[in-house]
């Protein structure tokens, strides 16, 4: 796998932020994250840590590259159902980074 793309991976047990991707938010302590189902999009952004369901990588994650965006099997299996790749790759918007797939 190509780990300098900023891109989040899918596999049946979790999804993750690419190391590159993280670094191009210049590697927030709290992050969170919107999916948009209708417009088969994923947005990644910076966040407060007095934000509700917020994401907080560990120091281990961030050196292991396994910054998890979700665990969820029902999250991950509707994104399947509607079709996202093993990797999507994405842009930064105003500060966010948006994967649409």
């Amino acid at each position: 796998m190509h780990l300098k793309k900023v891109a989040i991976i899918t596999t049946n047990s979790y999804i993750k932020l690419s190391l590159a991707a993280y670094r191009k938010l210049n590697g927030p302590e709290y992050f969170r994250v919107g999916i948009d189902i209708d417009n088969k999009s994923i947005c990644v952004a910076p966040a407060l840590s007095t934000e509700a369901y917020i994401f907080k990588p560990t120091a281990i994650q961030i050196k292991k590259n396994t910054i998890y965006i979700s665990k969820s099997r029902s999250v991950i299996r509707k994104l399947q159902e509607i079709g996202i790749p093993k990797i999507v790759e994405g842009k930064l918007v105003d500060d966010e980074l948006l994967f649409k797939f």
